[in-house]
């Protein structure tokens, strides 16, 4: 039974560092796609773009695109690079971005282009998601209020007009036995 416990305890820890780890990551990741794309505007290539767009303020995502771009610098082909890297967070939002780049990579596209509406993509879904978590939040306090507010509220009028009834029953059936 420990052993369980421990195992559904550490289980459910790491789960919730790997949602943060994800988290913390889209929410910066539209800017760090947009300082690529002003790198790769300005004339570099990709990989040198996004090495120097790997700044500490990005938190994880620097970190994770140093590692990987270094890969890049040692020989590594940058699509296989960054393909690996996709596979660093449990995000689509990061793997469908990322698949975006290698193809724009691939056929010669407009990256630069590509990157900001990207970005623009990326923002437009993260203000979404907070959208609806508000209405989530707002749903849940109001099932809340019923259940905590609501339900005795109606139990007591039910119980009023139940007590009413009886009352109203008793006084009918007294008056429909005098009248036999």
């Amino acid at each position: 039974l420990t052993w369980t416990f421990n195992y559904i305890f550490s289980k459910a820890l790491l789960l919730l560092i790997a949602e943060e780890r994800t988290r913390e990551m889209e929410n910066v990741l539209a800017d760090f796609l947009t300082l690529i794309s002003a790198n790769v505007r300005s004339g570099m290539p990709l990989d040198p773009a996004m090495w120097h767009a790997a700044r500490p303020e990005f938190g994880i995502l620097s970190k994770e695109v140093k590692w990987y771009i270094k890969q890049a610098f040692s020989g590594e082909p940058l699509d296989e690079t960054l393909r690996e890297l996709s596979l660093r967070f449990d995000s689509k939002l990061f793997k469908r971005t990322i698949s975006l780049i290698r193809q724009a990579e691939q056929t010669g596209g407009e990256i630069g282009s590509v990157l900001d509406m990207t970005a623009q993509e990326v923002r437009r879904e993260l203000t979404t998601r907070k959208e609806i978590s508000a209405m989530l939040i707002t749903y849940e306090i109001f099932v809340l209020f019923a259940a905590v507010v609501g339900t005795p509220f109606l139990f007591s009028v039910v119980c009023k007009l139940l007590t009413v009834l009886e009352k109203s029953l008793l006084l009918w059936t007294e008056a429909w036995l005098r009248q036999i």
